[in-house]
């Protein structure tokens, strides 16, 4: 079958970074091609320098490093330089083995694999084929629902147990979250708990548990009394349990049988096209690429915000992964994607940061805004109060202190009426420190100009920071 356009956009993009990677690899000290990397590691003390001087990976790059200085392995310039013109024939004269012994390992692992006929089924057919249970009882157990023996009077209790499913069930639910939990965490090196722990809950839920079911026809197999009409166009609100819990059963079956090691085999071409789907993912390829820079928001706010100038985060969809508009007057100046409201939100406050034309020309419109009269503030170590609060300031003044104190929702700032005052007096309060005081003719502008007061506590404000990233 010819290869089609995605497949071959995928190799072109993998033989770049290859060419981009081999030309960082040559750029290393010319000494340690030289180097007798097992003598440096005899005389060390040093147990994770010595791990790394026996790392293969790293004898292998000294060996590639070596052969090409001796201009061996000429066919690599074609890859680094981006140029991979007519290579035919230069790919036939390549030889791939960089020594005796890694020659003669190649020769041994090419003689022992598979032939290509032997593993057609598996490498151009999704499912794969499905490992058999070789143990009959315990196939039939896989196949046995509870419903199927709960009237079996002449069987104990703990021969129900051993007759049908819901052990093997719940062995297999651990078996197919240890082995999903492993493929994540080797196919994504850079992918964080939070993301991973989203996209395995998405491989194992009963949607997908029923969807491979359904593949291998296991339903047709299953012994119950309970009634189910499930086809492949079943709608997922209409799906019974029973499907996906059989799917774990014989999991749990096929590893009582014949061990994880096959189970594993199996579901890694089983997820194949699952994982690489979560691949090409936005929320996937943003979390890998980029760390969440967790002050951009107050960064943003601190380069373009004012009263009448204040960042909204706008999210645009309901499940995960979140899509977060930052928008300024009606104006989307950055998008940001993760698995969760608040990093997306922080990820376009970043991507705004880089959107250079929309912060300088918002930073040239906040310079032209008026100055507003200074605010008399006498603040204690517990409080600041204000005396004279200036109310035409005070209308952004709540986000912007929000956005101060890191967007976070554990910082998010209260505003308390003080009882038994003569006139309407709030206290701003954050992480249980009261940042101002004032009072006003009404709750709402004490409100207001609490928070315009509290933006002024640069102290406490930096404090409350430097106690959330601790």
């Amino acid at each position: 079958m010819a290869p089609t356009i995605s497949q071959l956009e995928e190799i072109d993009h993998i033989m770049l970074v290859l060419g981009r990677k081999f030309r960082e690899l040559t750029k290393v000290e010319d000494s340690f091609k030289e180097e007798d990397l097992e003598e440096i590691a005899k005389n060390t003390i040093d147990e994770q320098l010595q791990d790394l001087l026996r790392s293969p990976r790293i004898i292998l790059a000294q060996k590639m490093l070596q052969r090409y200085a001796k201009g061996k392995m000429s066919l690599i310039d074609n890859i680094v330089d981006a140029k991979m013109g007519t290579y035919s024939q230069n790919f036939k004269k390549m030889k791939f083995s960089l020594g005796n012994s890694m020659s003669s390992s190649t020769t041994q692992s090419q003689s022992e694999a598979p032939s290509a006929s032997d593993d057609e089924e598996d490498s151009n057919h999704w499912p794969p084929k499905l490992p058999k249970i070789k143990d009959a009882s315990l196939r039939r157990q896989v196949f046995t629902h509870s419903s199927a023996v709960q009237m079996a009077e002449h069987l104990t209790k703990a021969e129900i147990l051993q007759t049908h499913n819901e052990r093997l069930e719940f062995k297999g639910d651990s078996v197919l979250d240890y082995i999903v939990c492993g493929m994540l965490y080797e196919r994504f090196p850079f992918a964080d708990e939070g993301l991973m722990t989203v996209r395995k809950s998405s491989l194992v839920c009963n949607s997908t548990l029923w969807e491979l079911a359904m593949a291998y026809k296991l339903p047709e197999k299953l012994k119950t009394q309970v009634s189910f009409h499930d086809t492949p166009n079943t709608p997922p609100h209409l799906r019974t349990k029973l499907i996906p819990d059989l799917f774990e059963a014989y999991v749990g079956g096929l590893a009582v049988d014949q061990g994880l090691e096959v189970v594993e085999q199996w579901l890694t071409k089983l997820y194949a096209p699952f994982l690489d789907k979560i691949a090409k993912d936005k929320t996937t390829k943003a979390n890998q690429e980029n760390e969440v820079d967790r002050m951009a928001k107050t960064e943003l706010y601190q380069k373009i915000g004012s009263k009448d100038q204040i960042p909204e985060y706008l999210t645009k969809d309901v499940d995960p992964p979140f899509t977060v508009n930052c928008v300024v007057n009606g104006e989307v100046i950055g998008q940001g994607v993760d698995h969760n409201t608040k990093k997306a939100g922080l990820r376009a406050a970043a991507d705004a940061l880089k959107n250079r034309d929309a912060i300088e020309r918002l930073s040239a419109k906040r310079r032209l805004e008026p100055r507003s009269a200074p605010v008399t503030t006498d603040w204690s170590e517990s409080e600041v109060k204000q005396e004279n609060p200036v109310s035409e300031d005070a209308a952004g003044a709540k986000q912007a202190l929000y956005l101060e104190l890191g967007g976070v929702k554990e910082a998010k700032p209260t505003y308390s009426v003080v009882p038994d005052a003569p006139a309407v007096t709030v206290q701003c309060i954050s992480l249980g420190q009261i940042l101002s005081q004032a009072t006003a003719s009404s709750k709402r502008q004490a409100t207001q100009e609490a928070a315009l007061s509290a933006l002024k506590n640069h102290e406490a404000i930096k404090k409350i920071r430097e106690t959330l990233q601790g």
